[in-house]
């Protein structure tokens, strides 16, 4: 998995699926592989070293976590880059649609029978709302394609390799789809609809947006609300290039 996201560092969270509720259901894992403390973040929180997770997991530790039935997520913690998540695609049909619509994800992965993640990697900048906007793309790609309570940039997703413990998954394991991933690549419609949303959030700051797009916004909701399936079909084929790590 750290192969096909390149991420420099990752928070590691465990679940307890047996525990209904409460304040412990949920915490974050240090790479010593025991719960980070308050005394631990005092210092800034310790994330994981790609060696250290492609450790853990090879030494059968992460799969005996699993087993006793925390499910495990990662998050990419990536200061140049954004990981963005869409959940519970459903079927490989639905990963098809959006590669037909120009996505390119750096990873995907089946959670269970007919689930999917997908992951697209976009560059970030140090525009002062980014994180809103990455919210932005995000919704509206969970809206059009995955999970609309999904609503974060930066989100959690499932470790592959390990079973999903989630009740009605079936104990299936998350398995990468080496075929449908583009390891590392950035994804060139995203970063458009990501630039898109810096724009609509500042609008005197001379982004220039797609003709298509603008010739679309004539009212003041959202340009993500607006960015539908068939209205991105209208100018498709100048997304439809990915770029590569690093180059724009």
């Amino acid at each position: 998995m750290e192969r096909a996201l390149g991420a420099p560092l990752y928070r590691v969270t465990a679940r307890d699926r047996v525990a209904v509720s409460g304040p412990g259901r949920t915490h974050v894992l240090h790479p010593e592989h025991r719960r980070v403390t308050d005394a631990d973040r005092k210092n800034g929180e310790p994330f994981w070293q790609p060696n250290q997770l492609a450790a853990w997991v090879s030494s059968g530790a992460a799969a005996a976590m699993n087993a006793r039935r925390f499910d495990i997520y990662i998050t990419p913690m990536d200061p140049d880059h954004h990981y963005l998540l869409v959940d519970d695609v459903k079927g490989l049909e639905g990963v098809k649609a959006m590669r037909r619509l120009g996505y390119r994800p750096a990873l995907v992965q089946r959670t269970s029978d007919g689930n999917y993640q997908v992951i697209l990697k976009v560059s970030k900048t140090a525009f002062a709302r980014e994180a809103e906007a990455a919210n932005r793309v995000v919704q509206k790609l969970n809206r059009n394609f995955g999970d609309p309570k999904v609503s974060g940039g930066q989100h959690a997703f499932r470790l592959a390799g390990l079973r999903n413990k989630k009740p009605g998954r079936g104990d299936a394991t998350v398995e990468i789809d080496w075929g449908e991933s583009s390891p590392e690549l950035i994804c060139r419609r995203a970063t458009t609809e990501l630039e898109i949303e810096r724009s609509s959030l500042t609008p005197l700051a001379g982004h220039t947006l797609p003709a298509a797009v603008i010739s679309t916004n004539r009212n003041s909701r959202p340009l993500a609300d607006l960015l539908t399936v068939s209205a991105m079909l209208q100018f498709a084929p100048a997304l439809n290039a990915d770029l590569p790590v690093g180059k724009g």
